[in-house]
């Protein structure tokens, strides 16, 4: 029986000992045999550095479905069918042994530093599903091969050297629900037959250098939930088409040469709408503002998701031809109420603050009302807005009274309120504001006292009174604000010596002229 036993145990350490001689042989006769594993060797061979060693793993004694990044069909033996190399910091061209591993579906190599063209070839990979190439060095065109590629839904460029136009043959692939050329030097026409990709759920062509107008038949694109289209030189109007895309929860339309009249349509019947940007942002050198006329129409109040508006740098929409403030669009943004960020700088308007201002969102956190033509006085209902956190009203005309209702803003942290002409005290109630580190109310006409109940804002940093009628002595309680860094109280009517506990505030730069 021992005997036996002691038979057996050998016997089966010599298979293991069998096994593990011809394992690595066996995986290098199935390499060899294996039309993917080719592929995927002349894959690694056209790289010229790995310098993290991630494909180490990449060898005959290895089996190659277990090699880094490699998905192997759940069915079909030895097959492969995902190639994911995510920011391993490769360096190489992609070789166009790629378009050998006929059902590869998934091809992501974003994150490295691939350089040359993208291989036409690819477009041989009629089960590719996922193409994401973006954050490499590509260049040359895109190959409009790829629309043999006829299962793509997802085409990620983003952020290469890729150029040439858009080719005719991408809007072929009906399956394509995500388009992303964003950060590259294309060029021409956002071409019209991009709306045959009627499965399309996000279209990015933003920041190139394509011209012409926005086509309207975009707004075949009834899926489409995210468009960018920022920082080319598009012209034109905005079509009103865009209004059919009533999915649409994200538009992009900054610095471009776009001109005319806001769509009344973009309020009326995108009620998904959440973020629509239209800033002016220079690409390279003078590019005019974007030259949107007339009024922001109140129908934006119509979008009930809408959570970030910025319109800023187009000087002509303080224009007001229905008799209207040209700020009353802020009454018909109350019904937005999930709206975060508001941003109208630089936009020319005119009038008041409605006293409606007060019932914008409780969410609302970013407020910019930025170098405008603004008269008035500050309504005391801004002291709603609950959530501020940022505050903008520099750079207008405004006047009277600092509202004390501002006290009630316990979550803000940036008050601009300089270069207005704002009258009176500062009121004491500007103390509650614990959270507040910067507050500038330079160059108006502020006067009294300063209030030593600012020395209850322990956060603040930043602390700017300059050019106002400010009179009697520096209160010593504003030492008590630790964190300061600058403190300018200089051209007022202060009298008296500088506190010596100044002194202690080793960070703060002090600017005083008395």
């Amino acid at each position: 029986m021992a005997y036996n036993l002691k038979n057996c145990v050998t016997a089966m350490i010599g298979c293991f000992l069998f096994i593990l001689l011809v394992l690595p042989s066996s995986y290098a006769f199935l390499c060899e045999e294996s039309t993917d594993c080719h592929a995927l060797l002349k894959f690694k061979e056209g790289l010229r550095s790995d310098p993290k060693g991630h494909l180490q793993t990449w060898n005959k004694a290895n089996p190659f479905c277990n090699w880094t990044g490699i998905t192997c069909h759940p069915h079909l033996q030895n097959r492969v069918v995902d190639l994911e190399l995510i920011d391993m910091d490769l360096r190489g061209g992609i070789s166009p042994f790629i378009s050998n591993i006929s059902l590869l579906t998934t091809l992501s190599l974003q994150g490295n530093r691939f350089y040359g063209k993208i291989p036409s070839s690819l477009g041989g990979l009629s089960e590719l599903a996922f193409l994401n190439v973006s954050k490499n060095n590509l260049e040359g065109n895109i190959p409009g091969s790829l629309h043999g590629c006829q299962s793509l839904k997802v085409v990620d460029l983003n952020y290469n050297n890729l150029s040439g136009i858009i080719p005719k043959e991408l809007s072929w692939m009906k399956n394509l629900t995500y388009l992303c050329l964003s950060q590259n030097r294309l060029t021409g026409v956002l071409p019209s037959s991009l709306s045959n990709l009627t499965e399309l759920t996000q279209l990015e062509p933003a920041v190139n250098y394509f011209t012409g107008k926005i086509p309207p038949q975009l707004g075949a694109l009834r899926k489409l939930e995210i468009l960018y289209l920022h920082r080319n030189f598009l012209e034109g109007s905005v079509p009103t088409a865009i209004s059919n895309c009533t999915a649409l929860r994200e538009i992009s339309l900054t610095g471009n040469l776009l001109s005319g009249e806001i769509p009344l349509e973009l309020g009326a019947k995108l009620q998904n709408l959440q973020k629509l940007y239209m800033i002016d942002n220079n690409l390279s050198g003078k590019i005019p503002s974007q030259q949107f006329r007339g009024e922001v129409p109140a129908e934006l109040g119509m979008l009930k998701n809408l959570e970030v508006l910025y319109f800023r740098s187009n000087y002509y929409l303080g224009g007001s031809s229905s008799g209207n403030s040209s700020l009353s669009f802020l009454t018909a943004l109350t019904n937005c109420s999930v709206l975060k960020k508001l941003h109208f700088g630089s936009c020319s308007f005119k009038e008041n603050i409605p006293s409606s201002v007060g019932g914008l969102s409780k969410d609302l956190f970013y407020f910019n009302l930025l170098d405008n033509y603004i008269m008035g006085s500050i309504p005391d209902s801004i002291g709603n807005l609950s959530s501020l956190v940022t505050l903008y009203l520099s750079y207008n005309l405004l006047e009277g009274k600092i509202p004390p209702s501002f006290g009630k803003l316990g979550n803000l942290q940036r008050l601009y309120l300089e270069r207005n002409r704002i009258l009176g005290p500062i009121p004491d109630d500007l103390g509650n504001m614990r959270n507040l580190g910067v507050l500038n109310l330079g160059k108006n006409s502020v006067g009294g006292l300063i209030p030593p109940s600012l020395a209850n804002l322990s956060q603040l940093r930043y602390l700017n009174l300059s050019r106002n009628h400010l009179s009697g002595k520096i209160p010593v309680e504003l030492t008590q604000c630790s964190l300061m860094m600058l403190l300018d109280l200089s051209f007022n009517s202060l009298q008296g010596s500088v506190p010596v506990q100044v002194g202690l505030l080793s960070n703060l730069a002090l600017s005083l002229n008395l």
